[in-house]
């Protein structure tokens, strides 16, 4: 597949085993659009289960929401998923916990000095590739909502900020209070408090009620507080290059894959406007839904993800894809964006 390819989805035909869309007469629970609304077959392939979900592609704003949601939808969640793995990093000693702070401070206070194609190169860290948009300091208050086994959190604390705490409604009994920093049980409906940062990375196509969730992040919120939110992106190239296999589908875990258009709706009708939006996805949505349509589930010993020496791509191929997510996402088609939100009113 050459690079002319690849940056032109129109008229690209469905690959072997792809099945097309179909008619909806089903209506966007984004928009409430009830027209021109695509139904869509896609299988598991994380887990290689390979089971068929139905999509309802809108044909209003372009969302897709997954139609009947598995009633044991917990074993698609297996007890390696990735967000409970891996350990929390060891505290840095105190030289190199000043350096890392004092970088942090750099960035944080430069962000109006620097242009962004600074602050986007690994000369930054990488948190400040997003969060330098939302005028943190060191002590702002911050909230991971999905925060997993902590990894983020626990990032944040290397660079030095310092108010820190982490909700997972799934996070394990013995997890909680077991960190640097307060880990809970919990949805953002169960707490109380006030957050100058809410970060909802990956986390929000996952939920089943989006509306009623960023409601009760809204009451979280301190006065002139943010809303970070890091989702897949219907719509984007991607998406429409590979339908089905698009592997950010992630079915049936990715409830609701919302387009930049959903993204604006949701928040509006949540309390809320999109303040800014960047573009920040990798060479992942190319191989994975590669592998997809050859029929390679992302835990496959054939899989770049599992063994990457063994996979179909040379190490030429990934640095391909890397260069065409890297022009997508200047192009504003990258296949994942965050979004900031703040408060109206």
């Amino acid at each position: 597949m050459t690079t002319s390819e690849q940056l032109d989805p129109g008229g690209h035909a469905p690959a072997p085993g792809r099945q097309g869309p179909g008619v909806s007469s089903a209506a966007c629970r984004t928009c409430g659009n009830e027209q021109g609304n695509e139904a869509l077959s896609v299988r598991e392939m994380v887990l290689g289960l390979r089971e068929p979900f139905g999509y309802l592609r809108c044909g209003g704003c372009g969302s897709l929401q997954l139609q009947d949601v598995p009633s044991d939808l917990g074993r698609y969640y297996p007890n390696d998923y990735y967000s409970f793995t891996g350990d929390l990093a060891p505290p840095d000693r105190p030289l190199l916990r000043a350096a890392r702070r004092a970088r942090t401070m750099l960035f944080l206070r430069a962000r109006r000095l620097l242009p962004a194609p600074v602050l986007s190169t690994r000369l930054a860290p990488l948190t400040m590739r997003w969060m330098r948009r939302a005028n943190l300091s060191l002590s702002s208050a911050i909230l991971d909502v999905g925060c997993g086994s902590g990894q983020l959190l626990s990032y944040l604390q290397r660079q030095g900020f310092t108010d820190l705490e982490g909700i997972d409604p799934f996070l394990p009994a013995e997890a909680e209070g077991a960190g640097r920093f307060p880990l809970r049980r919990a949805t953002p409906a169960d707490i109380s408090g006030r957050f100058d940062f809410v970060m909802m990375n990956h986390v929000f196509e996952h939920v089943p009620d989006p509306a009623g969730a960023l409601q009760s992040v809204r009451r979280l919120l301190a006065p002139g507080g943010t809303v970070l939110i890091r989702v897949p992106l219907a719509g984007s190239w991607a998406s429409q290059r590979y339908g089905a296999n698009w592997a950010q589908l992630d079915a049936p875990r990715h409830l609701f894959v919302f387009s930049a258009q959903g993204m604006e709706t949701i928040a509006r009708t949540s309390g809320f406007e999109v303040r800014d939006v960047f573009y920040d996805s990798e060479a992942f949505q190319f191989w994975a839904s590669e592998q997809y349509e050859r029929d390679i589930p992302l835990r496959d010993e054939r899989s770049y993800a599992m063994n990457p020496a063994a996979s179909i791509f040379s190490p030429g191929q990934i640095r391909d894809y890397q260069r065409q997510a890297a022009l997508l996402n200047r192009r504003g088609e990258g296949d994942q964006a965050g979004f900031l939100l703040t408060p109206v009113g």
